[in-house]
């Protein structure tokens, strides 16, 4: 199926349903292969609850970035003890580039400039997030509406090349 086409079908199926089954309603989707990011947030945790409860198809990932709260690390520890037969996955930095970034600009070197704070996220976020999302065609986010203003207009579903 197009992705286009698979967009359209998934808007269509998915508006008028809660967001706990649209996450439900994945079962029937179970040939592509579903991804859920998740930042252990408390939206996040709610919709990790419902994949794990309903074994909706969904592989559930998060990236650690390096720099993690240990708060965070207690939290996924938590969730995987809560529920054994999910199997979370977690992506990396690549050693060789994080221990490059922090030699060349320093531990903290993020907050002396744009160019500095976009490099560091290439290397401890957007390139993991890239491996993770590797063969995924439906990437689960727990981004909403009401997290901020710029974030009023997201639509239930995007197509991302």
């Amino acid at each position: 199926m197009p992705k286009q086409e698979l967009l359209n079908t998934l808007i269509e199926k998915l508006t008028p349903l809660s967001w706990e089954e649209r996450i439900i309603a994945l079962k029937k989707f179970s040939n592509l292969n579903i991804a859920f990011s998740s930042s252990f947030s408390y939206e996040d945790q709610a919709i990790t609850h419902v994949i794990a409860t309903q074994e909706a198809p969904v592989r559930v990932f998060t990236l650690d970035t390096g720099r993690l709260f240990e708060e965070t690390h207690v939290t996924i520890s938590a969730t995987e003890k809560k529920y054994p037969n999910l199997k979370l996955q977690t992506f990396y930095p690549d050693s060789k580039s994080a221990q490059h970034l922090v030699e060349t600009n320093g531990i903290n070197g993020f907050r002396d400039s744009i160019e500095n704070r976009k490099k560091c996220c290439f290397v401890r976020k957007v390139e993991p997030l890239n491996r993770a999302l590797n063969g995924v065609d439906i990437w689960i986010s727990g981004l909403r509406r009401a997290h901020s203003d710029n974030r009023g207009d997201l639509p239930l579903a995007e197509l991302d090349e």
